[in-house]
């Protein structure tokens, strides 16, 4: 009897948060073995990339026709050079969706960086190429960016908190808002949304 309540409690209190690409799918699958996160599920909606508004309506279509115990919805995607007012339109209809949303400018690889550095020189920050090439030399591969979608996550689990570290010191755990679109300056919430899923305050 006790283990059907146990049950229905983690139906219940279950997350869903939806990915546009791997990478992000396999660092959050090593941070729910890291935070005991079995009521968290992942679902992957292109593995090519999911513009956010798309993503954004793919999660309420998905919300409609399969589960309404899920205790939260997320979403996860990128700057990915998509216009101001599209953004500022999708983050509107996420609140009214109460779904959270998991933002990085100019794409995931600045959370992934500051796992290893500061953030100095934003003009950088917000060049991709500048990224991987960074990230690349990092982690020894000749080619980061066809290395997408690889396991990467081992190089990541033990500096967690030197991200949020860094991260917190740039954004000062700003939250997104439409400000965020307007400045186009290097940003990521990831550290703070981590916490919320996973009901954490230290990373």
């Amino acid at each position: 009897m006790s283990r059907r309540r146990t049950n229905r409690k983690n139906i219940k209190n279950q997350k869903l948060v939806f990915y546009e690409g791997e990478t992000e799918v396999h660092y959050f699958n090593m941070l729910k073995q890291r935070y005991n996160g079995g009521n968290i599920k992942i679902k992957l909606i292109n593995s090519h990339g999911q513009k956010g508004t798309k993503l954004l309506q793919e999660a309420i279509k998905w919300r409609k026709s399969n589960s309404s115990s899920l205790s939260q919805l997320y979403i996860c995607f990128d700057n990915d050079h998509q216009p101001t007012d599209l953004l500022i339109n999708t983050l509107k209809l996420a609140e009214s969706e109460n779904i959270r949303i998991i933002y990085s400018n100019i794409c995931f690889e600045v959370w992934l960086l500051l796992h290893f550095h500061k953030i100095e020189n934003e003009t950088n920050w917000l060049n991709s190429e500048w990224l991987y090439l960074n990230f690349g030399n990092i982690l020894g591969l000749e080619n980061y960016e066809k290395s997408k979608g690889q396991d990467l996550s081992s190089y990541f689990e033990d500096r967690i908190l030197t991200a949020d570290r860094n991260c917190q010191n740039y954004t000062h755990n700003h939250n997104l808002t439409n400000s965020v679109f307007y400045k186009n300056l290097p940003y990521t919430n990831l550290n703070q949304e981590i916490r919320h899923i996973f009901q954490t305050i230290q990373l």
